[in-house]
């Protein structure tokens, strides 16, 4: 199950209709989107653990994908997910005090799963 978890980007209207145009969403099960629908925005942890209630997983076995330190990676590993930072220009210092595991592109996540 792959699930995309994103925050509202105060664009108006609703974040939800607008990715369903993206080219590859039907990929995904499950689309939360934090700042809409009651859900609290990342960093927050309401939309990892509403992913993994809709996903009916436990938190451990979910793995969040970001290229967000903060948001993405440490949020999700506070809320009980394994974690993956995508630094494609290394740019992040320490990127291991974030995630639990740090890739440059993503072709490298082969090599994770």
């Amino acid at each position: 199950m792959i699930g995309l978890i994103t925050n509202g980007d105060g664009e108006g209207g609703n974040k939800k209709k607008r990715i369903r145009n993206f080219p590859l969403i039907d990929i995904f099960n499950i689309v939360i989107v934090g700042g809409e629908d009651g859900i609290k925005p990342k960093p927050n942890l309401d939309p990892f653990i509403v992913g993994c209630e809709k996903a009916g997983v436990s938190v451990e076995k979910c793995v969040m994908v970001g290229d967000d330190p903060v948001k993405d990676c440490l949020a999700s590993k506070k809320a009980g997910y394994a974690s993956v930072l995508i630094d494609r220009q290394s740019r992040i210092k320490f990127p291991e005090l974030y995630a639990d595991f740090v890739v440059t592109k993503l072709v490298d996540l082969e090599e994770l799963l």
